[in-house]
């Protein structure tokens, strides 16, 4: 719109000119229409690239919008993530008086694929102190195509149609232990496939002992 007003000036500048007796052939007359147009041409330009600054600003609020939008529904996401994990994988003990506090959390508030190993966390608070830290049995119905503690394989014992795997807190480096009444274990696992993984996960020292069970949903 203003580069049309400019052009119209412009012109209108020019024919006025000619009508009040500017004779274009004379030097000065010519210098002071090419004074007017070289005028317009910055003229031009500048208002061009005020357009541009503007397009760019009106873009970039746009896209500031958009983003702040999907931080909106990843906060809500990671509340309703946090929610579920607290409803169905933190788990009250299915054992006797002198119990610790188990709780498993996926690496991952998204799908679980079996293409791509998770980290799972084991969380167990005790309300004594214990030394050292206990071991951890993991039992499954059915082999899964990798457990892993520090980056090694643990291997399982069959029985009774069952897999355990046992995870020893002294060869284990990445253990967390704090206060020697809270320890987080870390387990890198792999399924074989798609479908529903239960599991059982015990807990156990010469005071202690705790089992939980659940599962786990793999896309």
């Amino acid at each position: 719109m203003y580069r049309i007003i400019n052009i119209i000036a412009v012109i209108m500048a020019a024919v006025l000119g000619a009508i009040l007796g500017g004779e274009y052939k004379n030097p000065l007359h010519l210098l002071g229409l090419v004074t007017i147009i070289a005028y317009a041409v910055i003229v031009d330009n500048l208002i061009r690239e005020h357009e541009k600054k503007n397009a760019d600003m009106e873009s970039k609020e746009i896209d500031l919008d958009s983003k702040n939008e999907q931080l909106v529904k990843t906060k809500q996401q990671l509340n309703d993530t946090t929610l579920k994990l607290s409803q169905i994988l933190l788990q009250t003990n299915q054992s006797g008086d002198n119990r610790m506090y188990l709780a498993v959390f996926p690496s991952t508030s998204g799908i679980i694929s079996f293409s791509s190993p998770i980290e799972i966390h084991v969380v167990l608070n005790t309300p004594f102190d214990i030394q050292p830290a206990p071991d951890i049995k993991l039992i499954t119905k059915e082999r899964w195509k990798s457990i892993k503690a520090d980056g090694n394989i643990v291997l399982p014992s069959r029985y009774a149609n069952q897999f355990e795997y046992t995870v020893s807190s002294s060869r284990n480096r990445s253990l967390q232990n704090h206060l020697n009444k809270y320890f987080v274990y870390k387990l890198e696992i792999e399924f074989p496939k798609a479908g529903v993984f239960e599991f059982i996960i015990e807990a156990k020292s010469n005071e202690f002992i705790s089992t939980i069970s659940n599962n786990i949903e793999v896309a």
